[in-house]
């Protein structure tokens, strides 16, 4: 309950930030690298829990412009596996958050698993 609490958490913070940027600047900052802080976002994601493994392993990463499961996503963010932590796949653990942001469901809405079973947190369409 408590690393469900603290997912949903970081992923509200982390998409008020981004949508923020894009507000002031009429872009999303550009991609970095995988479970990299893009260096634009450094002024309002540097004291987050962005750079650390998240409650539910692996990093938080900024997807811009990808595709995900065949569709394309303008502002997303995945829970990325990168060596030493791997995301959970503990369904249960996953639906908790989905349900605290989401629809409850894994397959649909705005928070599901994407490439990999990795869980994906979609900003903008």
């Amino acid at each position: 309950s408590t690393r469900s609490s603290a997912v949903a958490s970081d992923l509200r913070t982390f998409a008020a930030a981004f949508q923020n940027y894009e507000q002031q600047n009429g872009r999303y900052p550009p991609d970095a690298g995988v479970g990299v802080m893009p260096p634009l976002m450094v002024g309002s994601l540097g004291r987050t829990s962005w750079r650390r493994i998240t409650p539910i392993g692996g990093r938080y990463n900024w997807e811009y412009n990808r595709v995900s499961a065949g569709v394309r996503y303008r502002a997303a963010i995945g829970i990325r596996t990168l060596a030493p932590s791997r995301v959970t796949t503990d369904r249960l653990q996953l639906l908790a958050i989905d349900r605290l942001i989401d629809d409850g469901n894994l397959a649909t809405g705005t928070f599901f698993l994407g490439l990999g079973n990795e869980p994906f947190f979609v900003i903008e369409r």
